[in-house]
């Protein structure tokens, strides 16, 4: 950790966040004793099981590195998804990484990190010249929605047309043939099946600016501030060093 704060005195900001966290977390835990992480790794590109059993995904890989800045160790869990908030309750683990949303519910019962990331509603659009940029770029064209997804609502509010779909895969396929000229979905579920269907991939993009927000967090128990201010310091210096641009590059790309 020392040399860690030897590179961060270059910078004073991430030097002050360093002493920060190693203040919260001097009080949490010893050196030796891990913060215990669990998952659900059920959520391909986010949590999920390699090929060898290891744990993968941008979560994985986020949640080490903010221990990493903050100077804590960490060691993770797999549990069902219906486990992981009442396993935090019962002691049975320290925290909970697994793509879990930030609601005014959760976080009157539980303590949840800064939001780390964005996994609202976005449009897919194909590559062109047409610029699309946001929503209201779409008007006069029909755009995709999935029938169980939310995305729906928000496009009809605009009087955009819509044509709907039971799964992705067949509004990407009447995209790529433009029977329709985008598709508005969850950001993670456009990423994933962007990712498992190279035959796409040159042909489309996600737009940049999201159509809604969906923050996902880091939870601990309530009582536990020293584990989450210091999480926070983690997240804050993970952000100004760009490792979570990194990351993002790393599992969203295709």
């Amino acid at each position: 950790m020392i040399s860690g704060i030897y590179i961060c005195m270059k910078n004073p900001v991430l030097y002050l966040l360093a002493i920060i966290s190693i203040f919260f977390m001097a009080h949490v835990s010893a050196a030796t004793e891990p913060i215990i992480v669990a998952t659900d790794a059920s959520m391909y590109p986010m949590e999920f099981t390699g090929a060898k059993g290891e744990l993968c995904g941008f979560d994985i890989d986020f949640m080490r590195a903010v221990a990493s800045e903050a100077g804590f160790c960490v060691r993770f869990k797999v549990a069902p998804w219906r486990d992981l908030l009442p396993g935090l309750e019962k002691g049975e683990h320290d925290a909970v990484i697994s793509s879990v949303i930030l609601t005014e519910n959760r976080q009157d019962k539980y303590a949840f990190s800064m939001p780390y990331l964005n996994a609202g509603n976005c449009l897919v659009v194909t590559e062109g010249p047409e610029k699309i940029t946001c929503l209201n770029d779409m008007k006069g064209k029909t755009i995709g929605v999935l029938k169980a997804g939310s995305a729906a609502f928000l496009v009809r509010k605009k009087r955009i047309e819509t044509r709907y779909y039971d799964d992705i895969g067949h509004a990407l396929d009447d995209l790529e043939g433009d029977i329709i000229q985008g598709i508005a979905c969850n950001r993670i579920m456009a990423i994933n099946s962007l990712k498992q269907q190279k035959e796409h991939k040159p042909c489309f993009r996600i737009v940049d600016k999201p159509l809604s927000d969906k923050y996902y967090g880091i939870v601990v128990k309530k009582a536990n501030k020293g584990l989450i201010k210091g999480i926070d310091c983690g997240i804050e210096i993970v952000r100004k060093k760009g490792i979570d641009k990194e990351l993002e590059k790393k599992w969203f790309s295709w």
